[in-house]
């Protein structure tokens, strides 16, 4: 979702940047930094999309593509870690 629809999702659930950063327990600017693609935070994605209840991979698809390439890197990591163990080991 761009912008300006999180903005709008929020407006009709009656929200705003400083409610969902009170009972979030982090900074307005972190809630826009991360609505505005400014930054990346899964936490502070998850946070909003479940605000607006959508899931997170509608809100913030980016995100979730960082995850899953990350996810598959330590995958690849930890095999090779674990074929170099086993021909230590012999």
């Amino acid at each position: 979702m761009k912008a300006n629809e999180i903005k709008a999702a929020l407006q009709e659930r009656g929200l705003t940047y400083s409610m969902i950063a009170d009972a979030a327990g982090i900074k307005i600017a972190h809630i826009s930094a991360i609505i505005n693609r400014h930054n990346k935070s899964m936490k502070v994605a998850n946070i909003v999309a479940k605000a607006i209840d959508l899931p997170v991979e509608q809100v913030f698809p980016e995100h979730t593509a960082v995850l899953n390439q990350r996810k598959k890197e330590q995958e690849r990591r930890q095999n090779a870690v674990n074929d170099l163990r086993q021909r230590l080991a012999s």
